[in-house]
This record gives C-alpha cells, sequence and structure tokens, in this order.
C-alpha cells in the first residue's frame, strides 16, 4: 500500500483555517467513529468567479430523516443563533467527494456547489462513512441493471469495467494498455470513486508512469497516445488526492510527458511541457521560505494551476474543473496565512523593500531585485483576495501599511521602469478595493508628516495620470482617483478630502486637460489622459454637488472641456460630450442656465453638422443627448434648442429626428399659452404676453419654419416666460427664515444650493464672480433673506 500526499484542514483558536502538506497511508476501513454527534465545520459555496465564499460556521449533523425530504441529509445549524443554514439530501444521484482528509463537496440540483470543512478529521470521516453507506446500495443496483442489460444483449460473462475496477486492474504491461484505458474511460459517479480507490490501493499510478518512460523509448506513436488517454482519464476520475499524487514532486515531470502526446494536435503544435518546466520556470525566493510544507505547497499549486489552464484546459469536465479550483482556492489561503503571520519573514520582506525604494540605494541595488521584490508583494497581495474573512484581510493590509506599503508604493511610483511603477498601482489598487479609507487615511495624514503644506502623494498621482509613458499606468491612476473620490465609500473625512481635493488636486487635471501644463509630447498618451480626465469629471458632477458646481461656474470648466471638440479624434470628441451629457442629465436648473448663457451648445451641434450624414457613434450620442432633454421635458433647454438652433435641425437629413422635440416645444407654448383653470389666476401670463405666445405658437405651426416676427417681442416673450416662474420662488423665499448671523451665506438658484466658503464678513476675500460680489447691482450678500434679486436677475448677472 503507498503512500497518499494528502492535506488536513486544522481550525485554531481563533477559527482561522490553515493546512499542513502531510504524507498519510490510504486507509480503505478506517475505524467507525460516533457518527451521531455533531461536529463542527465551515460551509463555502462556489461562485460564478470560481472563488469559494464564506457562508458560515456551526454544528453539522447527519439526519437518518429529514422532514424536509423524507429521507437521510445533511443538516448544518449556526453556532450562534442555531437556525438552519444548510440542509441536503443524501441520495446516489447527488456527487458527493472527499477533498484531503476534511473537506466533502458536492453539487446541488440547481448547479449550486457546496463544500463543508470540518474542524475535526474525525468528524470528516464519520459523516463521510455514513454518506457513502447511503449511496452504495443505490449505485450498485444501478450498476447490476446496466450489467443485466449488458448481458442480455452481448452474452452472459462480458468482461465489463465493473468487475475490472472492483477486484483488481489489469497487470502493467505494453500489451494491456488498451484494456487499462478501459477500465478508466467515460466512468461517472460512483464508479470513478471505486476506480480512484483501487488505484491507491494497488499503488496503480508509479507503475503506469513507469510505463510510459518504456514506452517513450521505443516511439510508439500508438501506444503514447493510449498512455495520454490513461493518465488524461486519472485525472478526470476528479479524486483530489489522486490529482495531488500525480503533482507530487516524485511524478509531476512523467505526468505532464504523458500528456504531451495528444492526438489531437499535430506533431509540429505539440508542446514539450517538460522542456518548459525545467529549463524555463524559475521559483525565485526574494525572502527565503524556510517551512518546508509551505514551499511544497507553492510548488504544488503552481502545478495544478499549470494542469488546468495550459495542459487540459479542453479537456477537464465541470467536475474536475471545480475540483482543480477547489484545490488551487484552498492552497491560496493556507499560503498567504502562514505567510503574513510568520513575522521573521514579513519583517525581512519590509526590510528589501525599503532598501529598494530608497533614494540613497538607487544606484547600488540591481533593477531586476528591485522588481522581484516589488512582483513578490504584488503577487502577495494578489493572493490575499481569497481571504474569505473581513477580518482576515482588514488584519493582512493593517499590517503591510504600518510597515510602510503606501510610503514603498509612493517612492515607486515615481521609478523609471515601467514594470516598477505597474506593480506598484496595481497593489494599490487591492488595496482599494479592499478598502479606499486606508489610502484616503495615508493622504490626509501625509500632510502632518512632511514639511510641505501640500499633499505630495495624490498630487503624484494627479501628475502620474497626466505624463506616465505607459496608458495602463494611466488608466490605473484615474480609477484610483475616482474610487478615491467617490462619496459611497467615504465616512467622516468626506467633506475634509473632498474640499482638499478641489483645492490642491483639482487645478492640475484642469492644466492638463487644456494643455497648459504636463503635456505629454506623445499625442495618444496625451488624449488618453485627457479621455480619462472627461470621464472623471463626469463622474464628480454626478457625485459632488455644490463643489464641483462653484469650481465650474468659476473656472468655465464646460467651455475647456468642450474645446476637445475641436479635435479630430472621434474618442476625444465623445469624452467631451459625454462630460456635457453628465451635466444635462442631473437636470438640475443651475446647469441648463449656464449653458443657455454660454450658448454651450454651439460645439456640440458643430460637430453634428461637421459629422453630416455619417451615422455613426458621434452621431448616435447627440440625438441621444437632445432626447433626452425632450423626455424629461427640460423647458428651458427646449426653448433655447428651438428658438436658437431651427435652422441647424431643418437644413439636417435628420430633420425627421427632430420633429418629437419640436412638438414638445409646441405642446410647451400651448400650455403657457393656456394654463389649466386652476393655475390661470395664480400664475398665469398677462393677457397681451398670452397672445403674444399664442402668436408664436402659430409662426411656429409649420415646424421647419426659420424664426419670423419682431427680435424685440421674441426677448419680451421670453421674459414673460421666466416671470411666471419668478412668482413662484418669490413666494418662496417670503416664508424662508432668515439665516442667524455668522452663518454661512446660501444662494438659492431654482432647485440649487451653493454655499459660499467664507464667513460674513466685509474684509473677507471674496470670488470676483458677480454670483458672489458684494456689488449692488447683483444678489447683495447672497443670503436667502436680504436678497430682492429674482431668479431671472441672477440666471442675467451668470
Amino acid at each position: 500500500m503507498g503512500d497518499v500526499h494528502s492535506f488536513e484542514l486544522h481550525y485554531r483558536g481563533d477559527d482561522r483555517v490553515w493546512m499542513t502538506a502531510t504524507p498519510e497511508p490510504m486507509d480503505l476501513d478506517p475505524p467507525r467513529k460516533d457518527k451521531s454527534k455533531q461536529w463542527r465545520v465551515k460551509l463555502y459555496q462556489l461562485n460564478d468567479d470560481g472563488q469559494w465564499r464564506d457562508q458560515g460556521t456551526g454544528q453539522v449533523v447527519f439526519a437518518h430523516h429529514c422532514e424536509k425530504f423524507g429521507g437521510p441529509g445533511l443538516q448544518m445549524r449556526g453556532e450562534e443563533d442555531s437556525r438552519i443554514i444548510m440542509e441536503t439530501r443524501v441520495s446516489s444521484d447527488l456527487a458527493f467527494q472527499r477533498q484531503g482528509e476534511t473537506i466533502i463537496t458536492w453539487n446541488e440540483p440547481d448547479s449550486i456547489d457546496l463544500a463543508l470543512s470540518f474542524q475535526e478529521q474525525d468528524g470528516a470521516q464519520a459523516i463521510w462513512e455514513l454518506i457513502a453507506q447511503h449511496q452504495a446500495p443505490s449505485a450498485n443496483v444501478h450498476a447490476d441493471e446496466q450489467l443485466a442489460e449488458q448481458e442480455e444483449e452481448i452474452g452472459p460473462n462480458p468482461p465489463t469495467q465493473t468487475a475490472a475496477v472492483t477486484e483488481s486492474l489489469p497487470a502493467v504491461e505494453i500489451g494491456n494498455l488498451n484494456a487499462i484505458l478501459g477500465c478508466f474511460q467515460d466512468l461517472t459517479g460512483y464508479r470513478r470513486e471505486r476506480a480512484a480507490m483501487a488505484v491507491h490501493q494497488q499503488a496503480y499510478l508509479p507503475k503506469i508512469l513507469q510505463l510510459f518512460e518504456v514506452v517513450e523509448d521505443l516511439e510508439s506513436k500508438e501506444h503514447l497516445t493510449t498512455m495520454y488517454n490513461i493518465v488524461k482519464s486519472l485525472v478526470l476520475l476528479n479524486d483530489s488526492s489522486l490529482i495531488e499524487l500525480m503533482m507530487s514532486d516524485e511524478h509531476y515531470m512523467n505526468v505532464f510527458g504523458a500528456l504531451e502526446y495528444d492526438p489531437e494536435l499535430a506533431d509540429k503544435l505539440r508542446v514539450s511541457h517538460r522542456q518548459f518546466l525545467q529549463s524555463q520556470v524559475v521559483f525565485k525566493q526574494v525572502v527565503p521560505i524556510e517551512n518546508a510544507a509551505l514551499l511544497a505547497r507553492i510548488h504544488l499549486n503552481f502545478r495544478l494551476s499549470y494542469l488546468k489552464d495550459v495542459v487540459l484546459p479542453r479537456s477537464l469536465d465541470d467536475a474536475t474543473f471545480g475540483t482543480l479550483n477547489t484545490l488551487i482556492f484552498f492552497n491560496n489561503v493556507e499560503i498567504v496565512q502562514a505567510l503574513y503571520t510568520d513575522e521573521k519573514f514579513m519583517s525581512d520582506m519590509f526590510r528589501i523593500l525599503h532598501e529598494c525604494s530608497s533614494e540613497a540605494n538607487s544606484e547600488s541595488i540591481p533593477l531586476q531585485r528591485k522588481r522581484d521584490a516589488v512582483l513578490f508583494l504584488q503577487e502577495l497581495c494578489s493572493l490575499a483576495k481569497t481571504l474569505q474573512q473581513v477580518t482576515q484581510r482588514q488584519s493582512f493590509y493593517s499590517g503591510l501599511i504600518e510597515k510602510g506599503l503606501f510610503d514603498i508604493c509612493a517612492s515607486f511610483l515615481e521609478h523609471s521602469d515601467a514594470i516598477i511603477r505597474m506593480s506598484a498601482s496595481e497593489i494599490l489598487m487591492y488595496t482599494l478595493q479592499h478598502s479606499s479609507s486606508l489610502l484616503r487615511n495615508y493622504v490626509m495624514a501625509e500632510k502632518q508628516k512632511t514639511a510641505t503644506p501640500d499633499y505630495p502623494f495624490l498630487k503624484s498621482i494627479c501628475v502620474r495620470l497626466l505624463t506616465d509613458d505607459e496608458t495602463g499606468i494611466q488608466g490605473q491612476m484615474a480609477e484610483m482617483l475616482r474610487q478615491l473620490l467617490d462619496p459611497e465609500t467615504m465616512e467622516a473625512q468626506k467633506d475634509e478630502f473632498l474640499s482638499m481635493f478641489y483645492e490642491h488636486c483639482m487645478d492640475d487635471l484642469v492644466l492638463g486637460l487644456t494643455g497648459e501644463k504636463y503635456a505629454h509630447k506623445n499625442p495618444h498618451n496625451r488624449n488618453f489622459a485627457r479621455q480619462h480626465i472627461c470621464e472623471l469629471l463626469a463622474f464628480c458632477v454626478q457625485t459632488h454637488g455644490y463643489r464641483i458646481k462653484y469650481y465650474i461656474l468659476r473656472n468655465n470648466l464646460v467651455e475647456k472641456v468642450l474645446k476637445l471638440t475641436k479635435l479630430k479624434d472621434t474618442y476625444m470628441r465623445l469624452a467631451a460630450i459625454r462630460f456635457f451629457r453628465a451635466c444635462v442629465g442631473g437636470k438640475d436648473e443651475f446647469y441648463n442656465r449656464y449653458i443657455i448663457k454660454n450658448k454651450l451648445f454651439d460645439p456640440i451641434l458643430d460637430v453634428f453638422k461637421e459629422n453630416g450624414p455619417k451615422g455613426n457613434l458621434l452621431h448616435s450620442a447627440v440625438l441621444e443627448l437632445i432626447e433626452f432633454i425632450r423626455k424629461e421635458t427640460l423647458k428651458s433647454l427646449i426653448s433655447h434648442l428651438v428658438e436658437t438652433y431651427a435652422s441647424v435641425f431643418q437644413e439636417s437629413r435628420w430633420g425627421k429626428t427632430f420633429e418629437p422635440l419640436l412638438l414638445k416645444y409646441d405642446q410647451l407654448k400651448e400650455h403657457v399659452a393656456n394654463p389649466p383653470a386652476s393655475m390661470a389666476g395664480a400664475a398665469g401670463p398677462s393677457s397681451a404676453s398670452t397672445e403674444r405666445q399664442r402668436g408664436r405658437g402659430r409662426r411656429f405651426g409649420s415646424r421647419w419654419s426659420n424664426k419670423t416676427g419682431d427680435d424685440d417681442d421674441d426677448d419680451e416673450d421670453q421674459e414673460a416666460y421666466f416671470n411666471a416662474e419668478e412668482d413662484e420662488e418669490d413666494a418662496h423665499k417670503e416664508n424662508t427664515p432668515t439665516p442667524p448671523a455668522g452663518a454661512s451665506r446660501i444662494c438659492v438658484i431654482r432647485s440649487s444650493t451653493i454655499f459660499a466658503p467664507y464667513p460674513e464678513s466685509s474684509g473677507t476675500n471674496q470670488p470676483s464672480h458677480p454670483l458672489f460680489s458684494t456689488s449692488s447691482s447683483s444678489v447683495s450678500s447672497c443670503s436667502v433673506s436680504s436678497s430682492s434679486a429674482s431668479i431671472s436677475t441672477i440666471a442675467s448677472d451668470m
């Protein structure tokens, strides 16, 4: 009886799972355990990404009669509230599998993969025996029925597969290759398990691999093809302990050698896996790992991944693919836990990282050593995603940050080597995916640690977005800024962080957008950065409220962005239109009045005219923008579009596309001219104004006629249109309480509220824009109670 390379899961006192690799003898008839007691387990479920997610800890028991199924099943109750969190029946049509010594996996009828990880090996053995007892009889009955059918067809005593599996396997000889293949090929369900047990019992794998060496020396193509099918069938038996044995140090080379002879591949396309593993794959240890079992686990995981992704990606069935993913997943958990809990290892690793990132050692340390150090840290952070419990991941990243993770990444981001910069950005992204507040807190605390009043780390991210030669790094920087600026992930530091960003960093992004500063010498990189900045600004418009409004007003930001429509690159024009669409999409009258006053539809419709009859993405973006305005009934924008750009719509070959907009305009004019009876007395226009509106409605009766009539009458009509809404807001102002002295001043512009960032003081330096000036011709104090200006007055002063 041969030894089997198996793995055990244990539970520490703090509920963290860890595994050890030990050679265990294959015990085909273990002693009976106490099968009626409850056993402590963790429940895992395989998600769509192929990752096992922790579903809770509790006690599992084998119930001989479950009320839910009317038969035997497994029941698991939670530790805290004793509620049933898992209940599954045990029957012959469910494929339960043993993964190592303490894990049992199965697939539910609704295609959900579940796994139980036992705290004690005895518990896994006891439950497994009960499952086997209830599945074996029905499986044997099913096999007997199949044998009876075969006897009726081909005779009374055929050489069946079942007999070969249960009694003895053929002798391992060249003449028996086809018989050996017949014992393992196309087995299902319980027969796979019995075949795998026979392989273990008779130490069959080493004999087959020794025979492969003989067959390869003979260079018999037919026999090599059969050997390929035999080894592939052994993998497809889907037995985790057998797969681990095949990937052990002793056997993995011959296993990959046999799998080189795939008959579906031509000889010139055959991949020499052994040569690749021996000559090109190099295991590097940036920090020496002294734990031999952990090293074996790392090598095993690489071979399992190579088998799954390179050698047999086309041949694996779903069950075997899931088993390989399970083995890799739990190995990764054990590897990460073993490394980050090893204080000596972590100290040595960060000592090396600090040496590599130090400017003083920039010349003395070879570039390859720096790359190896940062790539190792990146791989460790990537594996940390397999840690299921949030507390484990929090402990992992907290430990890295305490040892100077962000300082190291900040230094590596400025390195001249693109591989080092990319790895540093990946590490920061892993941290942000776990919790963006960790990096945000570091940025806010940086001001106290540095002598400069600036925020060098955050500014370096902005500058790296604008100036880096690698578009991949530019994209990473843009995504990093978006996650840092997401208000939904902010807690107490929201106001402070956003104020800091708009004060210290936003100007750098806008200067890079306009090309006044940080202009990249490569046009492709420059436009790529501009595109990401447009997306980031659109995100700010959607989430940052009054801060971005004030910044747009003070810096004419929309005009600067729309200058990108003059570029020849279509993707840059689309980026500018998407930002403009975000401003309109907020349905905020602040933006609408700003757009109308500055005639910001001019560049949009210039692009539309220049695009001509092409039905491309640029054309669709403009049409979608106008259709959105019509559907959402943005009155001021509808009036502005029709009254200002009717000739553009008329001359376009897409004229019929704009007919719904003209119809909506006519309906709005009719509504103003003939308001409902309930509104006629309260806010209806004067009779003279009504007549003028009706006259305008008649003039637009022919929808594509150009605008005619006296321009002065048109101005009076527009004034009457806005006066109807001023009366409503004036009534609202009369009912608004006066703010207390010393409070922040507030300007109400229709539905928008802007908080002036300075106190009520005549000596304070105030913005020069008319909306925030102290001139008597504008809003004198920007307070709701003392302002005598109407909404239309504020709009005219913008």
